[in-house]
């Protein structure tokens, strides 16, 4: 989990000959705390969303309690309002192992508070997320979610390498209706299960390599270009080339070939208990979940040097800060023997 840290650093003016320090006083006036609101519309599974408040950088925040200490459950409200229905779903504040959200290329900081709402999005629908909290002002948010891109698998080759792991050639036929500029993401998925008197299920996401030209087109936007991970293929990429029309893509990505092995000793055999397969994730993205995600990895690469320019987190949340976005994806089981 990447967390969101602000860091204020001290010049010191450095000579030839000696060295001195200086304190610089912060003069202005202290920020207003805001709310703070983050929910990801993903289509076909219940909406949550997460609400905290800002706190000046000058504040000790080295405890996420600090997030939210200042809202008041009882009184405050989060409310979804999709297709302009003037009756609201209300959300209610949920208590569960999955603190923050990080999926894949969607995360945000710990130390909010979780709400969900009975209604699960469609792609079309239009949806509008409200908070309001005692000592606040309102905020407010507002997403489209997608219509899925069509994705086809043309074909999987899989080529055992020298190094014992296997190299995965994907090649993926893509329709765009052209409704709106969209964003795409391809996730390989590695899901690991054991199943020997307790049952272990896991995704794990793999890093993907391409040269293909519909990646390279938005790589100069993103971080992952940086000197240091040029190998690595950002998952996304945008319909510029290809808006209302289709396009034929290639990725690979490596992975090691099987499950857990049994050591006997003299030999070695498969756990029959231990399974590994892959899927692959194709998704559709608004624009706005795509700046969240470009913001947040310049945050935590960033390297502010001296006096250098700190990055900006995206926000779309009026009133406050925080990005409601959406998107819709589709999972093929990759096959291969």
């Amino acid at each position: 989990m990447r967390k969101i840290v602000f860091v204020l650093f001290a010049v010191a003016a450095i000579a030839l000959a000696a060295s001195c320090e200086k304190e610089i006083r912060f003069n202005g006036d202290e920020t207003q705390s805001r709310l703070v609101l983050y929910s990801l519309a993903r289509s076909g599974e219940p909406l949550f969303a997460n609400i905290s408040s800002s706190v000046f950088f000058l504040k000790n925040h080295y405890d996420n309690k600090i997030f939210t200490s200042s809202l008041d459950t009882m009184k405050g409200s989060l409310k979804v309002y999709v297709n302009d229905s003037k009756t609201p779903y209300e959300m209610y504040r949920v208590h569960d192992e999955n603190e923050y959200e990080e999926y894949y290329y969607y995360y945000y900081a710990s130390g909010t508070l979780r709400y969900r709402a009975d209604y699960v999005p469609s792609p079309g629908d239009r949806i509008r997320i409200t908070a309001s909290f005692p000592g606040f002002d309102d905020v407010e948010g507002e997403t489209v979610v997608p219509n899925p891109g069509r994705f086809t698998l043309s074909s999987a080759k899989a080529t055992l390498n020298a190094n014992g792991y296997m190299d995965y050639d994907i090649s993926v036929h893509l329709e765009d209706d052209g409704s709106f500029r969209k964003y795409y993401a391809v996730v390989p998925l590695r899901w690991s299960s054991w199943d020997g008197g307790e049952t272990f299920d896991k995704e794990y996401p793999i890093s993907i390599s391409s040269q293909d030209p519909v990646f390279q087109n938005t790589s100069s936007d993103l971080i992952s270009i940086i000197e240091g991970e040029t190998e690595e293929t950002p998952y996304y990429f945008s319909d510029e080339l290809f808006r209302g029309s289709s396009v034929d893509f290639r990725f690979s990505f490596t992975d090691f070939p099987g499950g857990a092995y049994i050591d006997y000793g003299d030999h070695m055999e498969p756990d029959p208990n231990y399974k590994v397969s892959h899927t692959l994730e194709f998704s559709t993205l608004t624009p706005s979940l795509y700046n969240h995600v470009l913001s947040m990895r310049n945050i935590s690469y960033s390297d502010l040097g001296f006096l250098g320019e700190s990055a900006t987190l995206y926000s779309n949340v009026k009133g406050g800060y925080g990005c409601v976005c959406s998107s819709v994806s589709l999972s093929l089981p990759l096959n291969i023997e």
